[in-house]
């Protein structure tokens, strides 16, 4: 289904705003706006090996509607605006760290909710933004170059300790070579998931200049 079949879809359904909740398409024109003057900031974790990052937002009120709405509810038409809402989160990054040329690796969800949502929730928002980071004069490409090893769980179903466990080591590569990446993900909870994919696309030779998320699940940490 194609994003204009998916915002019809809505609207004949008598579809609402995702994020307020008033009847619309996927999100209202307030909630755009909001989200577009949503700040970014630099996201802090205590863990060893955790890049870089930036997020466009903190994981509340609007935003959280979005991507609960975009994850579980299949609201496809929401696709276009979450991977437009990482653009200036990665813009961000490239300031600090300069690259002519760069592929976005997302962070591989489990195969088994890719099959149950029908569709691949970090891929699609990972070649969005790499089509608006095109439009900014940025050599971009989105990249499937990570997956889950086998007998990885689905890291919301876990705890802080148990995530961190999870994670270590339960990322690798599909992809070797000496490329600029960076990692895109929806949200950064504990911070284990972004640890894993850097140091896999690291071993397999790849430069991981950081990483960029939709959501940022903390309230307190340095801005800038």
């Amino acid at each position: 289904m194609t994003w204009v079949l998916a915002a019809a879809a809505d609207l004949l359904l008598g579809g609402v705003c995702a994020g307020c909740g008033r009847p619309g398409v996927a999100a209202c024109p307030s909630c755009r706006r909001r989200l577009g003057r949503a700040p970014v900031h630099r996201v802090a974790r205590p863990l060893p090996g955790f890049p870089l990052t930036f997020a466009r937002g903190h994981y509340g009120e609007e935003l959280r509607g979005l991507l609960i709405a975009f994850k579980e509810r299949q609201r496809l038409g929401l696709g276009p605006v979450l991977g437009d809402a990482l653009v200036p989160a990665l813009a961000r990054l490239l300031l600090e760290h300069p690259a002519p040329q760069v592929c976005l690796v997302p962070a591989p969800s489990a195969a088994s909710r890719i099959r149950e949502r029908g569709y691949d929730v970090t891929w699609i928002m990972a070649r969005r933004a790499a089509s608006g980071l095109r439009s900014l004069g940025v050599r971009a490409r989105a990249g499937r170059w990570l997956r889950q090893r086998p007998g990885m769980r689905d890291q919301s179903e876990l705890d802080r300790e148990h995530r961190r466990v999870n994670a270590s080591g339960g990322l690798v590569a599909a992809h070797a070579g000496a490329a600029v990446v960076i990692v895109v993900d929806d949200i950064v909870t504990t911070g284990s998931t972004l640890c894993a994919a850097t140091a896999a696309l690291a071993t397999a030779g790849h430069r991981v200049l950081g990483a960029a998320v939709i959501a940022d699940t903390r309230r307190l940490g340095p801005r800038g």
